[in-house]
């Protein structure tokens, strides 16, 4: 029984030893890859100790929860991702199983258009047996590529609606041309599907995004704003379409005109509920570098370290949190013990790892404060004024005013008429 126990130790204390050696502790040493790798590594590490559960981003509710849905189920387990890639037995067995559970999960359902979720999920099992690809066996593989061309049409056709229509459409995207690479679609399907994603791209976009390049709902909304200037990114870039690049680049540096000095940005000044995190940041990063902004390492660097793994209970897990509450009719203080797991981090960086925004032995530089602030902006949504500490927002369209004090303990919010 001892030979076998102290085995068991040994390699525990080792593991133990590489997760601490893979905390980047000096950016200026650390390149993209080791950098994406510790987020990953880090929330893996969670489930090991916590078992295969994560508290469901749906506002208010705390407890945890196995995942179910087959977005949920793959994306906690893509953290597994680059463990299974150095070998990590145990990785690369959750990693398989838990792809046969979401591809088994999609065929016992009933058949309906799939949402935005499903097809996040198709996109990050492609990812992930593009990178791995003995992962799989053949019959698996097969079942996985067939999924996909059954769920084309419903998927393109699915009503989804503003933001959620970008998303869906630009991952089938994605999908479509990784099908037509593998020679599984004509040239006559592609060209069919190519269009009636554009189709449903520029309909989301008149429907939600003003010519200003602002998304709204009702109020701006900071974190659909950048899932939808990031996605639109991506489709640029896949498809050639230099409008689109535009449009992102645009809602991009609207974005960093409301970023306090060392990159954060209040969540707050939309409504959406529960906040922004590592997923938020790593967007930016990614625009900014794709837009040739040297701030980007600015938002990588806000992201980093323990930034979003600040649950004492579960130090290792990755989540995404409240950067307010509402304290009484006008006020809203800093409070982060409202959190969510942030499980689409890896959805946005999967795509980047697709696309090549970034190249795996890049640098990542060691930077804390934006060094290109935009002080003003005025159109006919939007009046901003950024001092760096303090940022005043005029928003034309719902007749408020809010203002951001930046910096530590001063997460301090007014909201008022004007």
């Amino acid at each position: 029984m001892k030979k076998i126990f102290f085995p068991a130790i040994l390699i525990a204390v080792i593991l133990q030893i590489v997760f601490a050696a893979n905390i980047p502790k000096d950016k200026t040493d650390v390149n993209f890859n080791d950098y994406i790798s510790y987020f990953y590594n880090r929330y893996s590490k969670n489930f090991d100790d916590f078992g295969f559960v994560y508290s469901v981003p749906d506002y208010g509710k705390k407890e945890f929860t196995a995942p179910y849905y087959p977005r949920e189920i793959i994306s906690l387990a893509s953290y597994y991702k680059y463990r299974a890639i150095n070998g990590d037995f145990k990785a690369q067995e959750t990693l398989k199983t838990k792809i046969e559970d979401t591809i088994t999960h999609f065929y016992g359902q009933f058949k309906h258009a799939p949402s935005f979720e499903d097809v996040e999920a198709l996109l990050l099992m492609v990812s992930i047996n593009q990178q791995l690809p003995n992962l799989l066996n053949l019959e698996t593989k097969t079942q996985l590529n067939n999924l996909i061309k059954e769920q084309i049409n419903l998927g393109i056709e699915a009503p989804d609606t503003e933001n959620r229509a970008i998303i869906s459409a630009v991952h089938w995207q994605f999908l479509i041309n990784y099908l037509f690479e593998k020679k599984l679609i004509t040239v006559e399907n592609k060209k069919t599907y190519d269009q009636n994603i554009k189709e449903k791209i520029d309909k989301a976009i008149k429907e939600s995004i003003s010519v200003n390049g602002w998304y709204r709902e009702t109020n701006i909304v900071p974190h659909y704003q950048a899932v939808s200037a990031f996605i639109l990114l991506m489709y640029g870039q896949i498809s050639n379409q230099n409008e689109y690049l535009i449009l992102a680049k645009k809602m991009y540096f609207n974005l960093k005109i409301l970023s306090c000095n060392n990159g954060a940005i209040e969540s707050q000044i939309g409504h959406r509920p529960v906040g922004l995190g590592a997923q938020f940041y790593f967007m930016m990063a990614a625009m900014g570098k794709s837009f040739n902004d040297t701030d980007y390492f600015t938002y990588l660097n806000y992201i980093s370290g323990n930034s979003f793994f600040s649950d004492s209970q579960h130090p290792n897990r990755l989540e995404y949190h409240r950067t307010a509450y509402k304290l009484n009719s006008k006020e809203l203080f800093y409070a982060a013990e409202n959190f969510h797991d942030d499980y689409a981090f890896s959805d946005a960086v999967e795509m980047t790892i697709i696309n090549k925004v970034f190249q795996n032995d890049e640098k990542i530089k060691n930077q804390t404060t934006l060094q290109n602030i935009l002080t003003y902006k005025n159109d006919n949504d939007i009046e901003v004024l950024n001092e760096k500490n303090i940022i005043v927002i005029k928003d034309k369209i719902t007749k408020q005013q809010i203002k951001i004090y930046c910096g530590i303990n001063k997460n301090l919010i007014i909201k008022e008429r004007f």
